[in-house]
């Protein structure tokens, strides 16, 4: 975790690197390992997580950075379309 700051417009691409970079979701009780990219807030719905067993996505500096207000983005689907 690095903590950069963000800029204020980024593309797709840089949004996704950013959140790779700086996501928690490894360390949380949800997390299973698989071969798959965290940052759920931004790669979507885990392929692998089928249990909801805590979230830590309000601790996550992605969350406080990028504004999100949501969590359980592994279970639920990434923050774009939680806001449709």
């Amino acid at each position: 975790m690095t903590g950069e700051s963000v800029p204020s417009v980024m593309t797709d691409q840089e949004k996704r690197d950013y959140v790779l970079k700086n996501c928690i979701c490894g360390k949380c009780p949800s997390w299973v390992a698989c071969d798959e990219a965290a940052g759920f807030c931004v790669t979507g719905k885990s392929k692998c997580i089928t249990e909801k067993k805590g979230c830590i996505c309000g601790d996550c500096p992605v969350t406080k950075t990028m504004g999100l207000k949501w969590g359980y983005y592994c279970a639920m689907g990434d923050a774009k379309s939680m806001m449709t």
